[in-house]
């Protein structure tokens, strides 16, 4: 800080003291950093006036699934997940982030973790459904009836059928726990529609599947 001199005699008053450097972490210069896009932030030091460039830590702005629910087909799955940092920049599995699926082998809820490597912060989990896979059907015409038959879908505990003589609404419902379905009373020489759909009881809720192709024959008479 220098001594102070008597402007008389010249003698030293006060002696200077040394002052610790107060380096340049100063918070207040931090928060009026600046981020460029390639997430460094640029600090100007509020004590020397020295510029440096750091790491910053990006929030994770989107953690996403490529669809809210998945088909059960009595295999693993593996979510395609999309996450971008606060620069819009899409990060990379394995080399920015690990992901982990929970109880993702049987229907119903499950979640993706999300483990990240680098300097991130935000979304680490993200909650999905896991729903039995669509049915596939084939149906056979006989005289005012359709035998709808299909393949067993794993995981579910049953199905409904659905049949209708317009393809695009006022389907009537039939549940069965079988794999076939007959259906009595259709009226001859019309066209009739029909699609299945499977069931799982998870709790005290049902998780069905989509539905299935839709198949259309004309009824015998």
């Amino acid at each position: 800080t220098g001594d102070n001199y008597c402007i008389g005699c010249g003698a030293v008053i006060v002696k200077g003291s040394r002052v610790v450097a107060k380096g340049h972490t100063k918070r207040t210069s931090l928060n009026r950093a600046t981020i460029s896009k390639d997430g460094i932030k640029t600090v100007r030091c509020s004590v020397c006036g020295k510029l440096f460039e750091r790491k910053t830590i990006a929030r994770i702005k989107i953690v996403k699934l490529a669809k809210s629910s998945f088909a059960y087909t009595g295999k693993a799955l593996t979510p395609k997940v999309t996450i971008k940092d606060s620069n819009g920049k899409i990060l990379e599995v394995g080399r920015d982030y690990d992901v982990v699926y929970r109880d993702n082998k049987k229907i119903g809820k499950a979640t993706v973790v999300v483990t990240f490597k680098g300097n991130y912060a935000g979304h680490n989990s993200l909650t999905f459904k896991i729903v039995p896979s669509a049915p596939l059907i084939k149906v056979t015409t006989g005289k005012k009836k359709a035998d709808v038959k299909w393949g067993k879908v794993a995981g579910a505990t049953n199905y409904t059928v659905y049949y209708s003589l317009k393809k695009n609404g006022g389907f009537k419902k039939i549940s069965t726990a079988k794999n076939s379905c007959v259906i009595k009373n259709l009226k001859p020489g019309k066209t009739y529609y029909f699609k299945v759909i499977a069931n799982k009881k998870v709790g005290n809720s049902v998780i069905k599947s989509s539905y299935s192709k839709t198949v259309s024959v004309k009824i015998k008479k």
